[in-house]
């Protein structure tokens, strides 16, 4: 039985038709399909796996987890400096078209990943006393030179599984990732078991290791049968490239990470500021849940929005609508009963967690204005107006001014998960009309 045959028998006869007889919608739901299979998989073994951690730590250990975390997310955005998405656009619209110019581009786009984690790694590690003074938590010291594998790691992945996005081998993807976190369960649980927190990022370096490993065996073997060279001579002329896309990403990215991090860096320093964390780690699980259909329903959109530049471009503007007014819809319908479920899905952390429901009523919003956001960021990555983004995030960083000065002190977790719906919101708000006036 065939992809269309299942398709025939299971949606309405007016989508599969209109799905058949269009090859950017097909593109487009084949790369969500298995998009939505790899996050439904992944995203409920992530879950499973921060619910036994909570119950194994605690709740202040689950905030100092849950900061760790943070700060992975933080320096990985500079350390990967917008590469991953930056190779994908180039795949996607070069592998066809211009693949020496693709392979040049793509060892040139590796040695920047390369420097970039080795820069972030040493920074951490040379680092690491000032950070945790910063924080009040001399006990992570040690642990952060574990972050700094972690990032360098992800900086260099980024650029293998952008080329996977890139070739739309969204299915190579899903089970490789799948397979990634069982084994990445084990292997955090095993080892905060034995060593808590400095033993579940332990386990996760392991993992990233290996996630690294076996997407550059993919990306190059998926090269070679292309006939694509794998290690062609860098062009330096083509920087021009990595200063219209990554540059911007990552001024973007980095702008709003950072801001995240602080605020989380100002709620733990408060009384009692790690329990809080924790409250706030464990609420931050089901936003991330509840964000996983809408953004794997958008894995394509990059890909293809990028290749229509080159194919149809009259197709754009129906897709970027389309695409905008889906992911916001479903944010929506699955906020609700999240909403109301609140204090019963915060109980599942254990009893130390189920007063703080309110944070997770909260976040549950958030999805909401993130999934406009990416839609609006890929949008401006793929027609080349991604330097306006940077703009945008000025509207989180006021958000987080507002929140450590007045709702953070005084509301605690509550205070961060209103603050950052609020960044949300006002980020998501200045991009549309950056959309409007480029579309």
């Amino acid at each position: 039985m065939t992809w269309s045959t299942i398709a025939a028998r299971f949606l309405p006869t007016a989508l599969y038709y209109r799905l058949a007889g269009s090859d950017v919608l097909k593109r487009l739901a084949r790369g969500s399909f298995w998009s939505l299979v790899n996050s439904v998989a992944v995203k409920f073994l992530a879950l499973m796996q921060a619910i036994v951690l909570a119950r194994m730590m605690g709740i202040s250990e689950f905030g100092e987890w849950g900061l760790l975390l943070s700060t992975i997310a933080t320096v990985s955005v500079f350390a990967s400096f917008g590469l991953g998405a930056t190779t994908s656009k180039h795949v996607a619209q070069w592998h066809a078209a211009d693949p020496e110019r693709l392979a040049s581009l793509l060892s040139l786009l590796r040695l920047a990943a390369l420097s970039m984690g080795v820069l972030a790694f040493v920074l951490l590690a040379f680092g690491a006393e000032t950070v945790t003074a910063l924080i009040e938590a001399p006990q992570l010291t040690g642990t952060l030179a574990l972050v700094g594998i972690i990032v360098l790691c992800n900086s260099i992945a980024s650029i293998h599984a952008g080329i996977l996005t890139g070739l739309e081998r969204f299915r190579t993807i899903a089970i490789l990732e799948f397979i990634l976190a069982v084994i990445g369960i084990g292997l955090v649980l095993g080892s905060a078991y034995l060593y808590g927190v400095s033993g579940a990022v332990l386990g996760l370096a392991l993992t990233t290791l290996l996630r690294t490993f076996i997407y550059s065996v993919s990306a190059t073997t998926l090269l070679q049968n292309r006939n694509i060279p794998v290690f062609a001579k860098p062009v330096f002329a083509q920087w021009i490239i990595i200063r219209d896309f990554a540059v911007p990403a990552t001024f973007s990215g980095i702008t709003f990470m950072l801001s995240l991090w602080v605020s989380h860096a100002v709620l733990v320093r408060q009384p009692g500021g790690f329990e809080e964390m924790g409250a706030y780690q464990a609420a931050n699980q089901w936003r991330t849940l509840l964000a996983f259909l809408p953004t794997q329903l958008l894995a394509a959109y990059l890909p293809v929005l990028s290749s229509l530049l080159t194919e149809r471009p009259t197709h754009m503007a129906a897709l970027q609508r389309g695409a905008l007014l889906t992911v916001i819809g479903i944010a929506l319908m699955l906020a609700l009963p999240t909403i109301f479920l609140a204090p019963q899905l915060m109980s599942f952390y254990g009893d130390e967690f189920s007063s703080y429901w309110p944070i997770l009523a909260v976040v549950a919003l958030i999805p909401i204005f993130d999934m406009a956001h990416v839609v609006f960021h890929n949008t401006a990555i793929a027609r080349g107006y991604a330097w306006t983004l940077v703009l945008s995030n000025l509207m989180m960083v006021a958000c987080v001014v507002l929140g450590i000065f007045w709702l953070i002190p005084s509301f605690l977790g509550l205070g961060l998960a209103a603050t950052l719906l609020l960044g949300y919101a006002m980020r998501a708000g200045a991009e549309f009309f950056i959309y409007l006036r480029h579309n």
